[in-house]
């Protein structure tokens, strides 16, 4: 009985938590251009506390995250993508992560 007991309230914990999230999902341009883009962008949001699920369609020239706004609002995940070397809206790319990209996705630098 004291098993089910714990199992019941890790249960009920569990539940709680997952109604108190508060899931939007959001488009925003991107400066990308290759398959490897796609793989940055998108390893590097996986890692994100928050979001939960990333897609980036490079004919669309937009990526869309799913996130939960309780954890991670969406201009902390553009300023990601800038960190990461890539625009993301009105948030430009970190000059310095651009330069550390693979020269593929360095192709459409403008200065």
């Amino acid at each position: 009985m004291k098993k089910f007991s714990i199992i019941f309230l890790f249960l009920m914990i569990i539940a709680l938590v997952k109604a108190e999230e508060k899931i939007e999902k959001s488009e925003i341009k991107k400066s990308a251009v290759c398959e490897h883009c796609k793989e940055i962008i998108e390893g590097r949001l996986s890692k994100v506390e928050g979001i939960k699920s990333s897609s980036l369609d490079l004919e669309k020239n937009i990526i869309n995250v799913e996130y939960d706004t309780n954890v991670i609002s969406l201009q902390e995940i553009k300023e990601i993508i800038s960190n990461t070397g890539y625009d993301a809206d009105e948030v430009k790319k970190s000059k310095r992560a651009f330069k550390k990209l693979p020269k593929c996705c360095q192709v459409h630098e403008k200065h």
